[in-house]
């Protein structure tokens, strides 16, 4: 489990994850968009994007292989997730079998 908080006028890198089960979040505070995509063969799938409002008492999961970013408004978002470690490493980290598919 890990609280994170994104700045105002922010946006994550859309990415997904390719191990572990599910990955729930849970919004604390503030507000934003939620920007979901399926993958097909191995990019985003354009027909399949959707953007969801978030607000504080908001929770949603995801399954793996689901593209993913928060947008922050005009203020800061702060969201608890809740996942398997085996999910959480990132582009570039050495040795990591859980790396992230992270897009541009």
């Amino acid at each position: 489990m890990v609280v994170f908080e994104i700045p105002a006028h922010t946006s994550q890198k859309p990415h997904y994850h390719r191990h572990g089960i599910i990955d729930i979040f849970m919004v604390q505070d503030g507000e934003g968009w939620l920007h979901l995509s399926k993958i097909r063969n191995g990019v985003p799938d354009p027909a399949s994007c959707e953007v969801h409002p978030l607000k504080a008492g908001d929770t949603y999961a995801l399954g793996v292989g689901t593209l993913h970013a928060i947008e922050t408004k005009e203020q800061r978002i702060v969201v608890m997730n809740i996942a398997q470690p085996t999910h959480s490493a990132y582009v570039n980290a050495s040795d990591d079998s859980a790396i992230d598919i992270v897009f541009p």
